[in-house]
């Protein structure tokens, strides 16, 4: 199976849109009761591919200056480990069980952060050389017009996303459920799509 961050990422947008295939097959049929939950249940799982999507690349990225194929920089330089996976590494010289062991480190130092906000985003990639991946992205969309217009628009998909994973999507002027619909989903996932096969370019470059 190839593990390939943007392979990934596909294999996890399917997912997703298996699940809309449930809901288009459903809605017509279901009138008894609401199934928006389906839409919600696909909105978080479109940011948590994405979230998941930039974990790998920038674990696979590390892996990559830790073995010597790419430049370290000072980011890198000052990323901790714990002490235990220091003894691991320096028991062993075998080049595979190295790279397990410091593939699992990163898993383990990494899944404590969300990286799905444009900050947290940039700031996770300055541990593999990207700098300014916003301004890279743009240049490659030219349907929006700035860097910050992508920043805005992903944090939106963003904050409606926690919304929903940590409020149950409850207005809280209203005490009821926020309304969702298809085109909610269409426009996050093209969105994340764009983005995520933009960045992996670019990522690829460096």
């Amino acid at each position: 199976m190839n593990h390939k961050p943007i392979n990934q990422f596909q294999r996890n947008i399917d997912s997703v849109k298996v699940l809309d295939a449930i809901y288009a097959y459903l809605n017509p049929k279901v009138t008894s009761f609401d199934l928006s939950e389906i839409l919600r249940a696909e909105y978080v799982l479109i940011v948590s591919a994405f979230d998941c999507y930039v974990h790998d690349i920038v674990r696979e990225g590390m892996i990559e200056i830790f073995e010597g194929a790419k430049s370290a920089n000072d980011k890198f330089n000052d990323f901790a480990i714990p002490f235990k996976i220091v003894n691991q590494l320096l028991s062993t010289n075998d080049s595979n069980t190295r790279k397990q062991i410091i593939d699992i480190a990163i898993k383990e130092v990494t899944s404590k952060d969300t990286y799905q906000a444009p900050a947290k985003i940039e700031n996770a990639l300055g541990l593999i050389a990207v700098k300014n991946i916003w301004s890279l992205i743009v240049k490659e969309l030219p349907e929006y017009s700035s860097a910050k217009e992508i920043r805005d628009t992903l944090n939106i998909i963003v904050n409606r996303r926690n919304k929903i994973a940590h409020e149950a999507d409850i207005d809280r002027a209203t005490g009821q459920k926020k309304a969702i619909n298809t085109e909610d989903i269409t426009d996050a996932l093209k969105f994340i799509e764009k983005i995520v096969f933009v960045m992996d370019v670019i990522v690829k470059k460096i």
